[in-house]
C-alpha cells in the first residue's frame, strides 16, 4: 500500500502527464479482485500483477510490455511517437516541425532509436556510433 495516494491515482497523473504519457506502467499488487484489476487497466497500466508472483513472471512481463514501446521501423525512417528520424534525408520531425541537429547528432539519435530497449550501452557501443 502507498501512503498517500493509490497506485491508480499515481497512473492516471502519469498519463495526464504529456511528459510521461507513453511511459511504461506496470502495476504491482496485493489486491487480486477482477474489480480492482479492471479499475487498474482502464486506469492506463500495461499490466497488472497480482502478489504472489515469481521473479521470472515478473521478468517476463517487463519485457512484453518493453517490446510493445520498441520504436518502429519503417522503410527507411525511424519512429517513436512524434518523432521521426529520415535515414535518406538525414532529417528529424516532432510534431511535423524539422528539428536542426549536426551530423554527430543525428547519428546519436539515430543509434538510440535504433537501438531495442533491452540492449546494453557501453563505450564501444557508443565509439562504433560516433566513428
Amino acid at each position: 500500500m502507498l501512503p498517500d495516494l493509490s497506485g491508480i491515482d499515481i497512473c492516471k497523473n502519469i498519463r495526464r502527464d504529456s511528459n510521461f504519457k507513453s511511459l511504461p506502467i506496470i502495476m504491482l499488487t496485493a489486491k487480486g479482485e477482477e474489480e480492482d484489476k479492471i479499475k487498474g487497466l482502464e486506469s492506463g497500466v500495461d499490466d497488472y500483477v497480482t502478489k504472489p508472483f515469481s521473479f521470472n513472471e515478473l521478468s517476463a512481463r517487463i519485457k512484453a510490455v518493453l517490446r510493445r514501446y520498441d520504436p518502429k521501423v519503417v522503410a527507411n525512417e525511424l519512429i517513436f511517437e512524434d518523432l521521426k528520424l529520415d535515414r535518406i534525408e538525414k532529417r528529424v520531425f516532432r510534431s511535423d516541425k524539422e528539428i536542426q541537429l549536426g551530423p554527430t547528432e543525428f547519428r546519436l539519435l539515430e543509434f538510440f532509436l535504433n537501438k531495442s530497449q533491452k540492449s546494453l550501452f557501453t563505450r564501444s557501443n557508443f565509439r562504433n556510433c560516433l566513428a
